[in-house]
């Protein structure tokens, strides 16, 4: 009965073992879809902001009414803004990415 008892734990170990490398390749995989997401949304933003910069350029510079000026300003800036956002949250979640890669 002790010799099937080891027996079945040498061969639970060895399973272990065996799926040790399709768990990493599964957490390397995770990491890359995390990655692959995170400049997606980066890009998302960026498509975001160029819209709202598109839209206020010619309110700015074709448009002769004042409320337009201003308006196409607003849109201007808030491009900018939308733009900074995503790019300071790209690094910052780049960067969470990493230190947990080096802390697994």
């Amino acid at each position: 009965m002790g010799l099937r008892l080891r027996e079945q734990s040498s061969i639970v170990s060895s399973v272990e073992r065996a799926h040790a490398p399709e768990s990493q390749v599964g957490d390397q995989l995770a990491k890359l879809r995390t990655q692959l997401a995170n400049e997606r949304t980066l890009l998302a933003y960026v498509r975001t902001a160029v819209g709202f910069i598109v839209i206020g350029v010619p309110a700015v510079w074709l448009i002769d009414h004042p409320h337009a000026s201003i308006a196409g300003w607003v849109s201007i800036g808030a491009g900018m803004a939308i733009l900074l956002g995503g790019i300071w949250r790209f690094v910052r979640v780049k960067d969470r990415i990493g230190k947990e890669q080096k802390e697994a």
